[in-house]
């Protein structure tokens, strides 16, 4: 039995109506949506000699532990996949690790986010369409069995949209994907929704 979806949008731009809708048709849909923990706030940052790390300081029970890894954000940048230092109280080291944009400058407000991996099985040849949507500021790492195969950072309520037929090629075409990795940097919780619509 094949499912329908509909992606639809409607945005005016001075006076002028710009209007999408497209009607899909798939063998079966996989959908997961989580409730994202709240990122740390830092109420200061170091970056340390050579800029490849630096100690954030957050509120007391922050709950960010020794070794856990983390997404890190800032108004103007993001760096995916922080290995996080020794912890000792406030204090909250970040290592030279993961991707993304460098680590910022001193004293730039930071958000330490937790990550929140999601099972979704995928095989990359076989999608017909990928949603993805974030209540706040928000990533979704889709990865294949220990690699990353496509990242993506949304504004909040922002949603990313690919399907065949929409002029762009598949973002994950020959690949096997098995999770997706979210994070994002309110200091609230906030919902992360990921859809992939795919052929058997």
């Amino acid at each position: 039995m094949s499912i329908s979806t509909i992606i639809q949008r409607n945005t005016t731009a001075g006076g002028v109506s710009f209007n999408e809708r497209q009607a899909l048709t798939s063998d079966a849909v996989l959908v997961q949506k989580a409730t994202v923990p709240a990122a740390k706030a830092s109420s200061a940052w170091e970056l340390d000699t050579g800029g490849l790390t630096g100690t954030a300081t957050l509120a007391a029970s922050h709950g960010i532990t020794t070794a856990q890894v983390v997404d890190v954000y800032w108004v103007a940048g993001v760096r995916y996949g922080v290995a996080v230092g020794t912890v000792s109280g406030t204090s909250v080291p970040l290592t030279n690790s993961g991707t993304g944009d460098a680590l910022p400058a001193d004293s730039t407000s930071l958000f330490i986010a937790p990550r929140v991996e999601l099972d979704f099985p995928v095989e990359g040849d076989n999608l017909v369409g990928l949603l993805m949507s974030t209540a706040a500021r928000g990533s979704f790492v889709v990865r294949s069995s220990g690699a990353t195969e496509l990242t993506k950072t949304l504004a909040a309520s922002a949603m990313y949209t690919w399907y065949d037929g929409s002029g762009e090629s598949n973002p994950i075409t020959g690949d096997t994907i098995v999770s997706v990795v979210v994070s994002q940097a309110s200091t609230a919780s906030a919902i992360m929704s990921i859809a992939a619509l795919v052929n058997n």
